[in-house]
């Protein structure tokens, strides 16, 4: 099985990131929800996930500056 399963999801619509949620968690992936640019470049920085997915109009941030994590 593959190791590479923490997730970072950066959305702020909760119910996309509910959905997005429940189908990684269905295929065993654990996922990290973060609502805004700025707090999920601070998780990236201290918890570096095995992936980023992101939503590229956030508010509190700029694709440009949260792309660049």
């Amino acid at each position: 099985m593959n190791s590479y399963r923490n997730i970072l999801l950066i959305e702020d619509d909760p119910a996309v990131a509910r959905s997005l949620i429940d189908g990684l968690e269905q295929a065993n992936f654990q996922v990290t929800w973060q609502e805004n640019g700025r707090d999920g470049i601070a998780y990236a920085h201290d918890r570096r996930p095995h992936l980023i997915t992101l939503d590229v109009c956030l508010p509190k941030s700029s694709p440009t500056l949260t792309s660049a994590c």
